[in-house]
């Protein structure tokens, strides 16, 4: 990816010797990282205003209206390997320090595990516009919680997990994320230690268990 000016992203195909095969852009958010999938689609995650515009051929093929009254959103959109986009759907973050989407990773069949930090709520939504969330509600009501969330090939969310510890201050926060052959998944990141205190980091399904 590059950035641009204008609060846009470039993205770009070059074949094997180099060659540019196709560029587009987004417009109103911040490119983080891309990945392609087994089938070959690529993945982008960023950092995103109130409107996300996909550009292609200088066309403008796709757009996706943003909460308004988050702190920040992130966005996510999958398109096919010729460049055009197949769909875009984001997470609202209402924090006072941090937090975000931080990595992402495919199983097999192709669906999308991302992984990323949350302080106060933030609201995960489907293509479809339904939206299921994390809130933090208990004593850790400050530093960051950490989320995994698993989205469907078409967009869909089909679960969320998330953690945090039992300190007074959390700071627990996931920073990369992997999936093997078998679909199990793997994070890493950081946890609040305390030098006197041991306190324990619980991760809980989106029913509270």
């Amino acid at each position: 990816t590059l950035a641009i000016s204008g609060g846009a992203s470039s993205l770009m195909k070059l074949d094997s010797l180099g060659n540019p095969i196709w560029q587009s852009v987004v417009e109103g958010g911040s490119v983080t990282k891309i990945k392609t999938d087994n089938a070959g689609n690529i993945i982008v995650i960023g950092k995103a205003g109130t409107v996300i515009k996909y550009r292609f051929n200088g066309i403008v093929t796709d757009s996706l209206g943003l909460s308004s009254s988050s702190t920040t959103n992130d966005f996510i959109m999958k398109g096919n390997s010729a460049g055009q986009c197949l769909w875009m759907t984001y997470f609202a973050n209402h924090f006072t320090n941090g937090g975000g989407l931080t990595d992402f990773a495919f199983d097999t069949a192709n669906n999308i595990y991302i992984t990323g930090n949350f302080e106060l709520q933030v609201y995960f939504n489907s293509v479809d516009n339904t939206t299921s969330s994390c809130t933090n509600s208990g004593l850790s009501l400050y530093g960051s919680k950490l989320y995994v969330v698993k989205y469907d090939t078409a967009g869909m969310l089909k679960w969320i997990v998330s953690g945090s510890s039992s300190a007074p201050i959390d700071n627990t926060s996931s920073e990369a994320i992997a999936v093997d052959s078998n679909g199990d998944i793997y994070i890493t990141g950081t946890k609040y230690v305390d030098p006197v205190n041991s306190y324990k980091m619980t991760l809980k399904n989106s029913n509270g268990t």
